[in-house]
């Protein structure tokens, strides 16, 4: 029997952003994720100011559809709803405070996305935004910012300020090469690393592959860790609990 695991990050809703492209690819990328043991979603559609901005109602009722679908397989499937927000100034937080994308599940929780090359001061301002209004700022793929790469100081510096953590299973499972690999691994030693999502887009090279990577966090941390980053966590996150 497969352990179980929840998705906290994933584009499978079909037509809404750059991820599934219709309701067969969402079928596909459902299977997938299903057969690896995934028990539960969280679909975080894109909110991107200009480019992106599916109401809420939509992603909703896209959901709905989604979870029907996974029912069929697994009757005690869940699918939660929330946005992958890409952070663009403080009228972000208005956003959300009016309701117009998406914390994660109901919860206090925020993924929130940046640019690139966003700067350190800039990231550590988007999180103080975040925790005075209240809310659990998760920093989406941390192995992507430059100015976050290999700085375990200055992680450690916004998780104490209220961020919260989360990586792409392909980083542990070594889908990004060893670059990126090796700084994900020393997270986790450091225990710097609080959700893993898949980031899944599609059913071929951007799918829900979960295996690895838990494969790998049973390995080095035990069944104790694969459980708590791939179960526990994202349960307390759903639950609006603290992690």
């Amino acid at each position: 029997m497969k352990e179980k695991y929840i998705d906290v990050h994933c584009h499978m809703l079909p037509g809404i952003d750059d991820g599934s492209r219709d309701l067969t690819m969402t079928e596909e990328m459902l299977r997938q994720a299903q057969e690896q043991g995934c028990c539960g979603i969280i679909v975080t559609p894109h909110y991107w100011k200009g480019r992106w901005e599916a109401r809420p109602e939509t992603v909703r009722e896209a959901a709905k559809e989604v979870e029907a679908l996974a029912k069929k397989r697994d009757p005690d499937f869940f699918v939660a709803c929330g946005n992958e927000i890409k952070y663009y100034g403080s009228s972000m937080v208005e956003a959300l405070m009016e309701k117009r994308c998406l914390t994660l599940g109901e919860s206090k929780y925020v993924l929130v996305e940046f640019s690139y090359e966003i700067t350190y001061s800039e990231i550590d301002m988007a999180i103080n935004q975040l925790t005075t209004k209240g809310y659990r700022p998760i920093i989406a793929h941390i192995e992507r910012y430059q100015s976050l790469y290999r700085e375990y100081d200055r992680i450690d510096q916004l998780i104490q300020r209220g961020a919260y953590v989360q990586v792409n299973a392909g980083s542990i499972g070594g889908d990004e090469g060893m670059r990126i690999g090796g700084f994900v691994k020393k997270l986790l030693k450091y225990e710097m690393i609080h959700v893993i999502g898949s980031d899944a887009h599609n059913d071929k090279e951007r799918a829900p592959k979960m295996e690895r990577c838990a494969a790998y966090l049973k390995k080095k941390g035990g069944e104790e860790c694969r459980r708590k980053l791939l179960y526990e966590n994202p349960l307390q996150l759903l639950r609006n609990e603290y992690m």
